[in-house]
């Protein structure tokens, strides 16, 4: 989800067995340009963010745009060992999805 007057992305995970609410992040930044896996560690009550401890893997991932754009897979990208499924268009372009990501551990 996105509020257009403050660039707020607005991002939930969900147990992929359950369905319950895992997570949710509140960002504000500029508007999404592409798609990407990164590994964001900031340190905690000062103690030095090490970085994820195993894999992680992400099922069902959903991108919908404001406006249908059918070049959008060209910014997808993946490194760090990090692999996923072929990315999707739905609806000319509007909605994508992937199927699988998996990202390894990593630590810093």
């Amino acid at each position: 989800m996105f509020d257009k007057k403050k660039f707020l992305w607005v991002q939930s995970m969900k147990d992929a067995v359950t369905g319950q609410l895992l997570s949710t992040l509140n960002k504000t930044s500029g508007p999404m340009l592409g798609w990407g896996t990164a590994l964001e560690c900031y340190n905690y009550n000062g103690k030095s963010c090490k970085g994820t401890t195993s894999e992680q893997w992400y099922v069902n991932s959903t991108i919908v745009l404001d406006s249908p754009d059918p070049t959008f897979i060209q910014t997808l990208g993946a490194s760090s060992g990090a692999n996923h499924t072929a990315m999707e268009m739905l609806d000319k372009g509007k909605t994508w999805n992937i199927a699988k990501i998996y990202i390894p551990a990593l630590q810093k």
